[in-house]
C-alpha cells in the first residue's frame, strides 16, 4: 500500500487486517490462510519494487513467491498473468516484455512440477490441485442451507462421492473418480437452477469484510444478516 499510494493508506490497510476478527482467530490455528497471505503480499511487494527500480532481479523474485504462494493456494496462479497484462497494456517496451515474461517463467518453474504430476495423476489438465469442484457443488446447492451446520453436513455423508472430497478419506483413484462425478452434479445444479445460482453468490459478496470460515448459525455473516447485533459485539469481543 505504501508503495502505491502512501504510509498513511499503508497504516490503515495493515489495520484492517491486523484487527479482522477472522484474521486474529485464525493466527492462532496452523491453517494455510497466514502463509499464503504472507507468500503473495511479498510477491506482489516484489513486483511493486521492481516496477519502481526497473529492476528484473525483483521480478524474478516476485514470480518465485507467486509460484511458491500457487502450492499453497493455487488461485494465485492467474496474478503473474494478470500483472503481465496490465503492465504491457501500460507500456509496452522490450523492457517490459523481459520483465512481464520473467516473472510468469519464474512462477511456472515452481508451480509446473507440481501441475504435472497432478495432471499425470488425474488423467487430465489439473492446475496444482483439484478439490475447486467440490466447493462449487456446495455453492450449486442453492435448496442446502449451509448456515444449519447439522443438516448440511449431513446430507454431504450421505453422498459417498461428496464425503470422499469434502474428507479426503478415500484412495487418490477414488478422489479422482469422485471428483468427475461431483464436477458433473455440480454442472447440472447450475444449468437446473442458474439464476438462484447467480444471485447465492453475488449475495454472499456482501460479507467479504466481515466473514467467517464457520458453517454454523453463529457466523459473522448469519448474525449480520440476522441483525444480531449483541451477538455481533460478543464475537469481536472474543475474537480480540
Amino acid at each position: 500500500a505504501r508503495e502505491l499510494a502512501s504510509s498513511k493508506a499503508a497504516l490503515m490497510a495493515a489495520s484492517l487486517y491486523a484487527f479482522h476478527p477472522e484474521a486474529i482467530l485464525y493466527s492462532s490455528t496452523l491453517s494455510s490462510e497466514d502463509l499464503f497471505t504472507f507468500l503473495a503480499t511479498g510477491a506482489i511487494l516484489a513486483i511493486l519494487i521492481g516496477a519502481r527500480k526497473d529492476s528484473l532481479l525483483f521480478f524474478g523474485l516476485g514470480g518465485l513467491l507467486m509460484g511458491v504462494a500457487s502450492t499453497v493456494r493455487p488461485v494465485i496462479l492467474v496474478t503473474p498473468f494478470v500483472l503481465s497484462a496490465v503492465l504491457l497494456a501500460s507500456v509496452t517496451t522490450r523492457r517490459t516484455l523481459k520483465q512481464a515474461l520473467l516473472m510468469i517463467s519464474c512462477c511456472l518453474a515452481i508451480a509446473c512440477p507440481w501441475i504435472i504430476r497432478s495432471s499425470l495423476l488425474a488423467g487430465r489438465f489439473v492446475p496444482m490441485m483439484a478439490g475447486s469442484s467440490m466447493l462449487i457443488f456446495m455453492a450449486s446447492r442453492t435448496d442446502w442451507d449451509p448456515t444449519d451446520e447439522g443438516p448440511f453436513y449431513a446430507r454431504m455423508e450421505e453422498d459417498k462421492t461428496v464425503r470422499c472430497l469434502s474428507t479426503g478419506d478415500c484412495s487418490n483413484e477414488e478422489m479422482i473418480a469422485a471428483d468427475q462425478v461431483v464436477r458433473g452434479k455440480m454442472i447440472e445444479n447450475i444449468k437446473a437452477r442458474p439464476i438462484p445460482f447467480l444471485a447465492d453468490r453475488i449475495y454472499g459478496l456482501r460479507y467479504l469484510l466481515l466473514s467467517s470460515f464457520e458453517h454454523s448459525r453463529n457466523s459473522f455473516s448469519v448474525v449480520i444478516r440476522e441483525r444480531n447485533w449483541g451477538l455481533f459485539i460478543q464475537k469481536l469481543a472474543r475474537a480480540f
